[in-house]
């Protein structure tokens, strides 16, 4: 079996993408239930934060962070978030590498690490390349393309997701999927790193993101000096300090808000802002959305996928 699949890898490896028709990243609420209606391309589902069920042809699949899952062209299905909110990457394409893609269709495929960041590749591209029609919903079919975007952008974009589809099909091919790192966080913004002590000291952050932690006793923490943290904090992450601890605020927050389980001034308060007004106005900055036009963004997700269809 094995050797006939790598047979046709080698067969149709030239047309793996032929075109991304879309690029989307939704961030829904607990508990719902949408129905997305055929199309004419692939779609790739890659569940970045929380749980969902996918519901197609009669068959339902349970996916978790990490997953990744492909869908066929003129394919009606349901999916449903669980307890907790989600974050979902939607990439639809079109592709003449039948032979290869009818070998991931119905598989629920667990990704390695390092392959999972190439989707982290992909948004990065998309948002120095493509309008956007939504929120982090890009549209590619389109000539316009931003301006001023980076020299060969849209050449990593299609690379990446060719990548991604053919680790997906070693990793289907070797049946020997390497187990999900369990994270608290989202898992496009927080990373595994070389130096376990960068990994120590994010775990630390998230534990207590209702502190307001100094480089001083965060330094404390992990027995080094302030300036060695600081040196090797930004060379491992490419963030500072504090900066990556103010993302990791936002990231909780906002899967806080999609869960509708707590007020506006109980989030705050469980961020370590000391009044309402400061993590509002920290809150826009970051997202650009106040919480309250935040929260009505995400109830109206719908519409969003409308525009998909």
């Amino acid at each position: 079996m094995a050797k006939n699949m790598a047979s046709s890898f080698n067969f149709c490896a030239n047309n793996v993408v032929q075109m991304i028709t879309n690029i989307a990243f939704y961030e829904f609420i607990s508990l719902q239930s949408y129905t997305i209606h055929p199309v004419d391309s692939y779609s790739l589902l890659f569940i970045d934060y929380g749980k969902l069920s996918v519901c197609m042809q009669g068959e339902t699949f349970h996916l978790k962070e990490g997953h990744v899952f492909l869908i066929p062209p003129q394919t009606e299905y349901t999916f449903e978030t669980k307890e907790s909110a989600v974050n979902v990457l939607l990439i639809r394409f079109v592709s003449d590498n039948s032979a290869l893609l009818t070998l991931l269709i119905n598989q629920t495929i667990a990704l390695a690490v390092s392959h999972r960041n190439l989707f982290a590749h992909i948004m990065t591209e998309a948002k120095s390349t493509f309008p956007q029609v939504a929120t982090n919903v890009f549209q590619t079919t389109e000539r316009n393309r931003m301006k001023d975007s980076p020299i060969g952008a849209e050449t990593l974009i299609y690379t990446y997701l060719a990548q991604l589809i053919v680790f997906m099909a070693r990793t289907q091919q070797s049946l020997d999927n390497e187990p999900l790192q369990s994270s608290t966080s989202i898992s496009l913004i927080k990373k595994h790193f070389e130096k376990k002590e960068i990994d120590d000291i994010i775990g630390y952050m998230e534990e207590n993101l209702d502190k307001n932690f100094s480089i001083a006793e965060l330094s404390e923490y992990l027995f080094v000096s302030p300036s060695y943290l600081k040196k090797n904090f930004k060379k491992e992450t490419g963030y500072s300090v504090i900066h990556f601890y103010r993302v990791l605020k936002m990231e909780r927050a906002k899967q806080w808000i999609r869960e509708n389980q707590m007020n506006f001034t109980e989030v705050a308060c469980r961020l370590g802002y000391d009044t309402l007004h400061h993590f509002s106005n920290s809150f826009k900055k970051y997202t650009g959305l106040s919480p309250t036009a935040y929260k009505h963004s995400i109830h109206t997700i719908e519409s969003k996928l409308e525009d998909l269809t």
